[in-house]
């Protein structure tokens, strides 16, 4: 059981990481385009996100607190954060102290690396 709650638990934590860095904090991105255009859109993006999937996921949790929900609510968080990703991606560029080649070929890996590592953490600190 508690691997499941560890599971949940790990895809809030990443959704509240990309809803951070989405919105600039920290900063290892800068938009590109027009400033205020771009975070128009991503503010747009990630509203939509919040609205569409996790109001009723936590409506969900909130029906009946059983682990097998928690994992569904989880895994929708984290596929939320995957789309705030994808939004991070589309309008955004690594800042210049992070060009080093391997940002460079992978200039989500930063991003990657913040997320998913928090995560993993969050997740190991519910399972010990």
């Amino acid at each position: 059981m508690s691997v499941l709650v560890s599971i949940g638990f790990a895809g809030i934590v990443y959704f509240v990481l990309c809803l951070q860095l989405a919105n600039g904090f920290p900063p290892f991105y800068r938009s590109f385009g027009s400033p205020p255009a771009v975070a128009a859109k991503r503010r747009r993006k990630a509203i939509w996100i919040v609205i569409s999937g996790a109001i009723p996921c936590l409506g969900l949790l909130g029906a009946g607190p059983v682990a097998g929900a928690f994992v569904v609510l989880g895994l929708t968080m984290a596929g939320l954060g995957w789309q705030l990703r994808g939004a991070v991606s589309e309008t955004s560029s690594p800042l210049w102290w992070s060009y080093h080649p391997p940002l460079l070929r992978y200039p989500m890996a930063l991003f990657d690396l913040w997320t998913i590592g928090w995560s993993a953490g969050a997740a190991g600190l519910v399972l010990s």
